[in-house]
């Protein structure tokens, strides 16, 4: 995707939010242009894009509300391995955003949020590629390949469902079992029989790793970074003023790209969106890198395994809580217990093993916010991704600074010209 129309040079834009997708914006920004100031309370990328899978699920279609999800949510939720979980702190806020989340299983709703992801899916690669090339990070990019498993020998009847449900989204997986499937990937325990193999699948080498190549670029092109806490946002004519620690700075434009923390930003404008904080945790093994050579999701479990720089990697857990909860530390035991059961030859004991916890955006229809302020459009927004943003963080971000600059008019914007409200920030 070509970079947007370069604006006037003295534009000042504050982009709220320092991880993965704000890097993304920042950049995009200063390629059309801007001069843009990075605001982040910590250093860039120690939240969710910290600790994430680092793969680009372009492969991941179905939205987190489908009535599969949501039956297997109920089957599994008095399980003690249960991938979903409510802290008993948050249920009582949970539940209306619950009702909505089922709402959107309805089939119309399905349809149509399957439809929105896959348009950013379709756009997500080439735009990794684009900002990669930009700030000479290509490297970070990998070709290793996606293996979606199944360990019960039964289960070939739903690997062959899931292999039609792909060829009909326009992806050729291949069906591989038994001596097939150990051959593709040695590592895997003999438990698991079955899986579809997408040889295109790609991912970073390392999420974070690649924030600070963006970090550095985005400096070494005259980006300007504060550590500060944003707390408040004020339109202010044409542009914008930020309350922050220890005073107040005024910008032509201002982007919010704060993941989960979006949503009191917003507040302080009086816009009010149904953001839960979806948190998920990883276990990092640096002992076992090398031990795996594709990316592995697991349908029993709901984790997903990948071969990163750093090491060996499992994610998992859909666990809803406020934004204060402390972590469960016995999510990182059932880490390790579904990381045994997959893999053939691993220390999950290992003292090196790094844990962790991070805070995910989530909507109730799995879709983003990637919009501008309704009254102020001089203040933009993108948020909301969930389990895909990484994923969608440079087309995200390219989306919003061609909003900003061009439009829904441009080119950018038109593999999504059928469908211009799916990411509006009116929609709920």
């Amino acid at each position: 995707m070509p970079p947007s129309t370069s604006p006037d040079k003295q534009n000042t834009v504050a982009v709220i939010g320092a991880g993965v997708l704000g890097l993304c914006t920042a950049l995009e920004l200063i390629r059309a242009g801007y001069h843009v100031t990075l605001f982040d309370k910590e250093q860039p990328a120690l939240q969710a894009s910290f600790g994430n899978a680092a793969y680009l699920a372009v492969e991941y279609l179905e939205p987190l509300a489908s009535p599969a999800h949501i039956l297997s949510a109920i089957r599994l939720s008095f399980s003690r391995k249960s991938a979903f979980k409510v802290t008993p702190d948050h249920f009582p806020a949970f539940l209306p955003w619950g009702l909505r989340f089922m709402r959107e299983a309805l089939p119309a709703r399905l349809v149509h949020n399957q439809l929105a992801i896959s348009r950013l899916n379709a756009q997500a690669i080439a735009a990794w590629q684009d900002i990669l090339r930009f700030a000479n990070a290509q490297d970070d990019l990998h070709q290793s390949g996606f293996l979606r498993l199944w360990e019960k020998p039964d289960a070939i009847s739903q690997a062959r469902i899931s292999l039609e449900n792909a060829r009909q989204w326009g992806f050729d997986p291949q069906l591989l079992s038994g001596d097939a499937l150990l051959e593709r990937e040695p590592a895997l325990a003999d438990r698991v029989r079955h899986a579809l193999y997408y040889p295109g699948a790609r991912h970073l080498g390392n999420t974070y790793q690649t924030c600070q190549h963006l970090f550095d670029h985005f400096k070494l092109q005259g980006g300007c970074f504060r550590q500060q806490d944003v707390q408040g946002i004020r339109p202010l004519g044409s542009g914008a003023r930020l309350t922050l620690q220890g005073g107040q700075h005024e910008f032509d434009k201002v982007i919010i790209t704060a993941g989960v923390w979006s949503k009191s930003l917003l507040h302080s404008m009086g816009i009010s969106v149904p953001l839960a904080a979806e948190r998920g945790y990883h276990l990092t093994l640096p002992g076992a890198k090398g031990t795996l050579s594709h990316i592995l999701s697991s349908t029993d479990r709901n984790v997903v395994l990948s071969p990163l720089d750093c090491g060996l990697r499992i994610v998992g857990f859909g666990e809803y809580s406020n934004l204060t909860s402390k972590p469960v530390n016995k999510r990182y035991a059932q880490l390790r217990y579904h990381l045994s059961k997959l893999i053939a030859d691993v220390d999950t004991e290992d003292p090196d093993v790094e844990t962790w916890m991070g805070v995910r955006p989530t909507f109730p229809d799995s879709l983003p916010v990637i919009d501008l302020h309704p009254q102020h459009p001089q203040i933009g927004m993108a948020f909301g991704h969930h389990h895909l943003g990484v994923t969608h963080a440079a087309v995200s971000a390219k989306m919003l600074v061609a909003l900003m600059t061009e439009g829904k008019g441009s080119e950018v914007w038109k593999p999504f010209a059928d469908a211009p409200d799916a990411y509006s920030v009116e929609r709920f």
